[in-house]
């Protein structure tokens, strides 16, 4: 659901890490209705790399992946927006992408759609990533990959690799981040 009014209580979205819906210190938050909520950032607004629909969600209590900016996110309980950075079991979908360093079991935001900062493998299967290359989750908690130039994927025949399919590079990758045009992720 998307809305018009947010409550931000660290400054911004990217440095969300609530303890209860929309900050505060105690039960039931600033804005307990926050929760699954989408808004659109502007280009340019927060970050260069960055701009698109993100979705307000409750990362898991107990994840083995650290969330930091750019980890893959996925659903655990998709009808009360819980998430996880941790490897999915087959047929779990990609909820989003972690917008900043934050806490198991806290509030956060990730981003659906846009242009979005990814954290990759340390080693890509592509030797040298660029623009355009498709990206895709690479079977290892939170993280992403690039297809080698001479991966085939055939419509119709290949469903598991266009079921991985994140979006496209939008520059290179350095030091494990890199800008990734989204496939729009549902809600």
């Amino acid at each position: 659901m998307r809305t018009n009014v947010i409550q931000v209580a660290n400054g911004s979205i990217l440095d969300a890490d609530d303890l209860y819906p929309g900050g505060g210190n105690e039960a039931p938050g600033l804005a307990p209705g926050q929760l699954g909520k989408s808004i659109e950032v502007a280009p340019g607004y927060l970050d260069v790399d960055f701009w698109g629909r993100v979705q307000y969600v409750k990362l898991d209590a107990a994840i083995t992946v650290v969330p930091v900016r750019g980890t893959l996110a996925y659903w655990s309980d998709k009808p009360n927006f819980g998430v996880t950075c941790d490897n999915p079991t087959v047929g779990v979908a990609l909820a989003g992408i972690i917008l900043g360093t934050t806490t198991d079991g806290r509030y956060v935001w990730i981003q659906k759609e846009g242009r979005a900062v990814v954290k990759f493998l340390s080693s890509t299967t592509k030797t040298t990533p660029a623009a355009g290359d498709a990206v895709v989750h690479s079977g290892t908690s939170g993280l992403a990959d690039v297809l080698a130039d001479a991966t085939a994927v055939v419509f119709g025949t290949d469903a598991a690799q266009l079921n991985r399919l994140i979006g496209h590079l939008a520059g290179s990758v350095a030091s494990q981040l890199g800008s990734v045009d989204l496939i729009p992720i549902p809600d």
